[in-house]
């Protein structure tokens, strides 16, 4: 009994969870709020809705094998023919792209469907943009004066040249491409440098002159002139004048040959003149007499080269008649062989005394000696 008395207070004051009163009527009950989610993805779930997947398809491109496919402005790095993977559902544009060429299309990708396409890029131009220090400064592209932004310029490679008086020229390569716009910024360095010019004129006599200065004639060579563009003109007497731009490179060597041309195109160089002299009585001539010689020992070896090839016939003809095979190839070769062997060598002999004659007979008649305006035979006929 004690017991139950001590530990009856504190049962009595333990908090016991009060219980929901009942709702008055006409009252509404305000339902149970769940946890809130920790992920966007689980608000359609928290508010009881299913979740929706996103509808995928494939698009398979074909094309040129070294261009690139981009879709939606963005590259994939990937080459044609190529089936591009889980690509959302909807409109899409395609296009391939290199430096040069570009194609676009566009195609509706249906949700676990494959769609094909085909992209045939063309070839197109591309635009130039030249900002340059100074502003006054000369642009060169590919040798042409470039002025303003230019349009229409063939992809590849284009060489930029930009100089201006007092400063360092500078040389550039430019890649254009096609259906883009390149710009590019040039400021020069204002200290130059210095090149070397070497002017081969002809005629010889030439008068060489440079931005205005006359430096000399003849062969030239010019050292210490500033980097840049310079005016060179060549004259000389009965010529046609020569006017030219060179451009002197930074420690560079620029090399120009110049042929001037006379100032009458019509007129005709004067004909060489022949003259013809007459040698005095001299000596014995003995390559004359050699030649003569010569001569006789052809005229002899050819007449026997002709009867050696008469009796090589005769041979030939018996030898074709007869009719024993023995005979004939006995005939042949001690008749027909050895005649037709000494034809040929007499005929080879005649020839070789003929044409010694010849040699000797020129070298001890005539003398030739030509020169700028004429030439000289001294001889006898």
């Amino acid at each position: 009994m004690p017991f139950l008395v001590a530990v009856l207070p504190l049962v009595l004051s333990a908090d016991i969870p009060e219980q929901p009163a009942e709702p008055e009527a006409g009252t509404e009950v305000s339902p149970v709020e769940s946890a809130p989610c920790s992920s966007d993805d689980c608000e359609g779930e928290a508010q009881g809705e299913p979740r929706d997947e996103p509808a995928l398809g494939d698009v398979f491109v074909e094309g040129p094998p070294d261009t690139t496919v981009w879709v939606d402005g963005q590259p994939t790095g990937q080459n044609p023919p190529v089936l591009l993977s889980a690509v959302s559902e909807g409109p899409h544009v395609v296009e391939l792209r290199d430096y040069c060429r570009q194609g676009s299309t566009e195609v509706v990708v249906r949700a676990e469907l494959v769609t094909r396409t085909v992209i045939e890029p063309t070839v197109g131009t591309g635009a130039l943009t030249v900002d340059v220090v100074p502003a006054n400064a000369r642009v060169l592209l590919d040798g042409e004066v470039l002025e303003g932004p230019r349009e229409g310029l063939s992809c590849g490679v284009h060489s930029l040249v930009v100089q201006a008086q007092g400063f360092h020229p500078q040389t550039h390569e430019v890649v254009i491409e096609a259906y883009e716009t390149t710009q590019i910024a040039v400021e020069l360095d204002d200290h130059p440098g210095l090149g070397t010019l070497v002017v081969l004129p002809t005629p010889l006599e030439a008068i060489v002159t440079l931005d205005g200065e006359q430096v000399g004639s003849g062969p030239r060579t010019l050292e210490g002139l500033q980097s840049g563009v310079h005016d060179l003109d060549v004259t000389a007497s009965g010529y046609q004048p020569f006017a030219q731009q060179v451009e002197v490179r930074n420690d560079g060597v620029e090399r120009v040959e110049v042929r001037l041309e006379r100032a009458d195109p019509n007129a005709k160089a004067a004909e060489p003149t022949v003259v013809i002299l007459e040698p005095a009585e001299s000596s014995t001539n003995w390559l004359q007499v050699g030649a003569r010689v010569a001569g006789g020992g052809a005229l002899v070896t050819g007449a026997a080269a002709g009867i050696s090839y008469r009796n090589s016939r005769i041979a030939y003809v018996a030898y074709s008649a007869e009719r024993n095979e023995t005979l004939a190839d006995f005939q042949f070769e001690q008749e027909v062989q050895p005649a037709r062997m000494q034809t040929g060598v007499l005929a080879g002999s005649a020839a070789t005394l003929a044409l010694a004659s010849g040699v000797l007979w020129y070298k001890g008649t005539y003398v030739v000696v030509p020169t700028a305006t004429s030439i000289t035979i001294s001889g006898s006929f």
